[in-house]
């Protein structure tokens, strides 16, 4: 969902660049917290208190969800990329 209030009143070029903006910055920080979730993880020694079942692999998956969103959000810039490249039909 965008915010079509506001970019409603750009041209096709500009809606475009403004959400290859959005996409880098959403990039960013994403990339931040899958590298702090894969460093949590394999920081992590600890093990439950009634089953002894470690913790670093269920850590670890915020570190793979994380990526898994990144890579979304990265063939939605290259798809914004390539409808900015594309000359209108």
């Amino acid at each position: 969902m965008t915010v079509a209030f506001l970019t409603s009143k750009f041209s096709r070029n500009a809606q475009l660049v403004c959400r290859m903006l959005t996409l880098g910055l959403s990039l960013f920080i994403v990339g931040i917290l899958v590298w702090q979730g894969f460093k949590l993880g394999i920081e992590e020694t600890g093990v439950t208190d009634q089953l002894r079942i470690p913790r670093a692999p269920f850590k670890m998956l915020v570190g793979i969800g994380a990526g898994l969103l990144w890579l979304q959000l990265l063939f939605d810039l290259a798809d914004a990329v390539g409808a900015l490249v594309r000359r209108p039909t």
